[in-house]
C-alpha cells in the first residue's frame, strides 16, 4: 500500500465534508493509505497580504510537518496549493527572506529539506496515479463535463506548475479516463470565478460565476466540476 500526507486546509473539514469523505473512499479504492499531519495550522494565505513573514511561517511550517514524516503532500484546496507553492519558491529564491522564519520552524524541531513534493489533486490522479489506472475505474456516463482549474491551481507559472497556464489539460484527461466526456475548449474556460471578489464586493464575485456557469450550459455542458 502507498502512503501519502494530505493537507486539507480549512473550508474541507468545516464546510465541504463530502469532498473529504469522497477524497479518502477514492485514495482507498487506489491502494493509499492517508497520514494525517499533526498540529497543522491555516495555511497562511488569508494573512499573505498583511503580514507576510506570519504567512511564511504557517505555509513553510505544514510543509515541514510533511517533511518530518517523509512523505509527499497532497494539498487539497486551490488557495493552499498556492499558498504552499509562493513560500517554497521564496525559499529557493530568496533564502534571506526567510531566515527568521526558518528560526522558528527549526525551533520546533521541524526541519526544511526540501525532498518532498507538494502535489495537486489534478497532478497526483494524472502524474503520479496515472490515467491508465483511472481508466480502470470508467463507468461509461454519458455526461458532457466542463473543467473549472481555477487561479490558484495553474497560475502565476513562475511558481512551478504541474499544467500549462494557458492552454491546460490534465484536468480534461482526468475526466475522460473515469468515462466522462470532457469539453475541451469553452468561452472563459480561464477566467476567475469571482471568489476573491466575495469578501470585498460580493456582487460583482457572484456576476463572475453566473457569466461562467450561463456559457457553459449555453453549449449544452451538463456538468461542471472544480478541482
Amino acid at each position: 500500500m502507498n502512503e501519502i500526507a494530505i493537507y486539507w486546509g480549512c473550508f474541507i473539514p468545516a464546510k465541504q465534508y463530502a469532498s473529504e469523505l469522497s477524497t479518502r473512499k477514492v485514495l482507498e479504492a487506489l491502494n493509499y493509505r492517508i497520514s494525517e499531519l499533526p498540529r497543522i495550522t491555516c495555511c497562511g494565505h488569508p494573512l499573505r497580504g498583511a503580514f507576510t513573514n506570519v504567512w511564511l511561517y504557517l505555509a513553510l511550517r505544514n510543509i515541514a510537518l510533511a517533511e518530518d514524516l517523509g512523505l509527499d503532500l497532497l494539498v487539497m484546496c486551490n488557495g493552499c496549493y498556492l499558498s504552499f507553492r509562493e513560500a517554497l519558491y521564496i525559499l529557493r529564491e530568496r533564502p534571506e527572506a526567510v531566515q527568521n522564519v526558518i528560526k522558528f520552524i527549526n525551533s520546533e524541531g521541524l526541519r526544511l529539506r526540501g525532498r518532498i513534493r507538494v502535489l495537486h489533486p489534478i497532478e497526483f490522479f494524472h502524474d503520479i496515479v496515472g490515467v491508465e489506472v483511472l481508466k480502470k475505474f470508467s463507468r461509461g456516463i454519458d455526461l458532457k463535463v466542463a473543467a473549472h482549474y481555477g487561479c490558484h491551481a495553474i497560475r502565476p507559472s513562475k511558481f512551478g506548475g504541474f499544467d500549462d497556464s494557458k492552454d491546460p489539460s490534465k484536468f480534461e484527461h482526468i475526466i475522460e479516463a473515469i468515462g466522462f466526456r470532457a469539453e475541451q475548449d469553452y468561452p472563459g474556460r480561464l477566467l476567475c470565478c469571482g471568489a476573491t471578489l466575495m469578501a470585498i464586493d460580493p456582487e460583482l464575485g457572484l456576476k463572475l460565476a453566473a457569466r461562467k456557469i450561463s456559457r457553459v450550459n449555453e453549449i449544452g455542458v451538463e456538468l461542471m466540476t472544480t478541482t
